[in-house]
């Protein structure tokens, strides 16, 4: 667990009640939607699909044998939304990596989206 400036970043599951608690401690939440709550990510997705980009940032960082490349995104969550009632923000990171195999002498390449949820505005 991380709480920076009442801030708190995590990767737990996402029970509505940890936004109630939250929001009745006044918390800021921003905690990663995983593969397994299928329902909530599909509706991320569309979120991003349809809603209007609030903010964005772009970092490229090259380390050893490497280049990441990374999109941050923000979205509305609409209140109508079943979670709308406690989340504010739909959040996506965006990256995208290339590798240098030297065994293989090639650039391997890869390609992620994470989305977040947060009650943050």
């Amino acid at each position: 667990m991380i709480v920076l400036s009442g801030v708190y970043v995590g990767c737990y599951a996402l029970p509505k009640k940890t936004f109630q608690v939250a929001k009745q401690a006044k918390v800021g939440l921003i905690i990663q939607v995983k593969k397994n709550q299928e329902k909530l990510l599909r509706q991320c997705k569309e979120i991003v699909k349809r809603e209007e980009l609030v903010g964005e940032y772009e970092e490229d960082e090259m380390g050893r044998n490497r280049l990441e490349k990374r999109r941050t995104c923000v979205y509305e969550y609409p209140s109508d939304k079943s979670w709308g009632k406690y989340v504010k923000m739909v959040i996506t990171v965006e990256r995208e990596v290339e590798k240098i195999d030297r065994k293989e002498k090639k650039i391997v390449k890869s390609r992620e989206i994470a989305y977040y949820l947060s009650n943050h505005v």
